[in-house]
């Protein structure tokens, strides 16, 4: 993929933060074509997602982002892009670890 290597030339924060980007989107692909693994698919994309914002966070664009995804980069910003917390929001669970998904026997990632 081209983008991989336009990325990855910059080498250092950068480079790391756009690799693991693209490990979270493999597994992402890998998890959406079984059907038995849907709590790999929402542990994937969260980490896709976490994945996403540390990038941004570390300063890698949006354009670079929504690059390495093959979207736009105001697709990537409205998909991944920390969102304020809300009142709702506060009284939810959002703060405690991430939940470990079970992986059903027949799912292979």
């Amino acid at each position: 993929m081209g983008t991989r290597n336009a990325a990855h030339s910059r080498g250092g924060i950068d480079s790391d933060a756009i690799t693991r980007i693209e490990d979270a989107a493999s597994v992402v692909r890998l998890a959406r074509t079984n059907p038995s693994c849907s709590d790999a698919l929402i542990a994937a994309e969260g980490e896709l997602s976490i994945a996403a914002q540390s990038a941004n966070d570390l300063g890698v664009s949006w354009q670079t982002i929504g690059e390495t995804l093959g979207v736009a980069r105001g697709n990537a910003y409205k998909r991944y892009r920390r969102r304020p917390v809300t009142e709702t929001d506060s009284h939810s669970s959002s703060l405690a670890p991430p939940r470990r998904p079970r992986h059903k026997p027949d799912c292979q990632i």
